[in-house]
């Protein structure tokens, strides 16, 4: 099953375990940047220091634009913003589901 987030409407993110964006694709088209792809930018570090304590395994946020999501992805963090109170519990499944994908690609280490 392929997986992507072409046409959901959510900013997608790949971060390293500092906080910093490896890989973008935002949403809202070519050089424009939208309030939920912002609101993951300024909680970045506060992201990725809940993954650094170890305990954290999802990460769901409500930011300015909508929810954040994030999961861990080996080193790194898998991330989507923008996401609607209502489509949490599928937006989820669908980024584990990209998470595990990448993972058995090795795509990422």
């Amino acid at each position: 099953m392929e997986e992507n987030f072409e046409s959901s409407g959510f900013d997608a993110f790949l971060l390293d375990k500092n906080g910093n964006i490896i890989v973008s694709k935002l949403s809202e088209g070519e050089g424009e940047i939208g309030e939920s792809a912002i609101s993951l930018l300024e909680n970045c570090s506060c992201i990725s220091g809940c993954f650094k304590q170890g305990e954290v395994e999802d990460f769901i946020l409500h930011g300015k634009g909508g929810y954040i999501i994030a999961v861990k992805l080996h080193s790194m963090i898998l991330a989507v913003s923008g996401v609607k109170e209502p489509e949490i519990g599928e937006t989820l499944v669908r980024v584990k589901t990209v998470a595990k994908l990448i993972e058995e690609k090795e795509l990422v280490k």
